[in-house]
């Protein structure tokens, strides 16, 4: 299967500049990112144990030239949820965990680049989705959806991964 469609990002293009802006630390970021991790491996571990007895949860951030990738074999992003997840300020429905603001990833991603890729196969779709946001592309244009490029994987595949490219010089020392 491959696809695509759109998913919104609907947010005054000045929303995201404020996330550029943000006070941030580079620890309190990668945070951001460990945390839906954690909390995609919370709502998801029974049932991958189930298929998968000795799972355990891992998560990798590697950087390669000006690449940073955030990698996990958590549950990942079903649909409903990749496309809840690109909208700002659009929070889980589940709030009692630490995906509580509906900002994190995005701030984050925001934050510390100026292009990002997420990439999510969720435990029991048989479905990767893929999406671009490369941040002056969607200041300069207003943008207010992204392409969603999607392609056929084993149904309990289940991973999440953040692509962050050209990344903020100031930030990264």
């Amino acid at each position: 299967m491959s696809g695509l469609n759109n998913v919104s990002i609907e947010w005054e293009s000045s929303g995201y500049s404020v996330l550029k802006n943000l006070k941030a630390t580079i620890v309190g970021i990668f945070t951001e990112f460990i945390d839906n991790s954690i909390q995609s491996y919370k709502n998801d571990k029974e049932k991958i144990k189930l298929i998968e007895p000795g799972y355990q949860l891992k998560v990798s951030i590697k950087r390669i030239g000006d690449e940073i990738i955030i990698e996990d074999n958590a549950g990942g992003i079903d649909e409903k949820n990749f496309y809840r997840a690109l909208k700002p300020a659009n929070k889980a429905d589940d709030t009692k965990g630490l995906n509580e603001f509906g900002l994190g990833m995005k701030y984050a991603a925001v934050w510390i680049s100026n292009e990002w890729e997420l990439i999510s196969s969720a435990f029991g779709e048989d479905v990767e989705r893929r999406v671009v946001f490369n941040y002056h592309d969607v200041v300069n244009k207003n943008l207010k959806d992204l392409p969603v490029f999607k392609k056929t994987v084993e149904k309990h595949t289940h991973y999440t991964k953040v692509k962050l490219r050209n990344l903020e010089p100031s930030k990264i020392k």
